[in-house]
């Protein structure tokens, strides 16, 4: 569990993160935004190394107070790890960490924020694993409780998601589309 913790990238990170940069060359993409936290922003300074890159603390991470830095292995059996992800609510957290109320409240007003500032523009997010799924859920409209539906599988790293936003309305066009990546297996953050 990375968290808020500063981890760096990995070679595969690095490498794959230049390939989605390869594969985006050409591609219209009018304003980037990325979150603080190191290997978010690496990553987006690999995939875009000549273009402006905005950082926005409503980006970051989930804080998963104590339990950043141990291993998936060791909290499967927890409790209030396994409710996390299988019984969440607006108050859920883990111990010292942040809330899902928490949570959507900074991403809700990001999302907000970017409809209204880049309406006509194509935007590209750099943002992490459960930050991304809260994300889906406040532009599909969820609720906290009904994460369940999208939360099974955190998406690969350095994959795209495409999303057509209207003046009322978001269509997912893909999700975690990983396709011109190596061959890599899914790691299941909730088993």
């Amino acid at each position: 569990m990375q968290g808020r913790k500063d981890s760096k990238l990995t070679q595969k990170g690095i490498e794959e993160a230049r390939i989605l940069g390869e594969f985006l060359k050409g591609e219209q993409i009018d304003v980037i935004y990325s979150s603080p936290i190191n290997r978010a922003y690496q990553t987006a300074q690999m995939i875009f190394p000549d273009r402006e890159i905005i950082t926005d603390d409503r980006l970051m991470e989930m804080s998963f107070g104590d339990y950043e830095g141990k291993s998936v292995a060791e909290l499967v059996k927890q409790k209030d790890y396994h409710d996390l992800w299988h019984n969440p609510s607006l108050d859920s957290r883990l111990p010292h960490g942040e809330s899902y109320r928490e949570i959507k409240e900074r991403l809700q007003s990001f999302y907000e924020e970017i409809k209204t500032r880049h309406a006509s523009q194509t935007v590209f997010v750099v943002t992490h694993g459960m930050a991304f799924i809260v994300l889906q859920a406040v532009i599909k409209n969820l609720c906290i409780e009904d994460l369940t539906s999208i939360n099974q599988e955190v998406v690969r790293g350095c994959s795209l998601t495409e999303i057509m936003v209207g003046n009322n309305s978001a269509v997912i066009e893909r999700i975690g589309d990983s396709s011109f990546l190596p061959s890599d297996n899914l790691i299941s953050f909730n088993k």
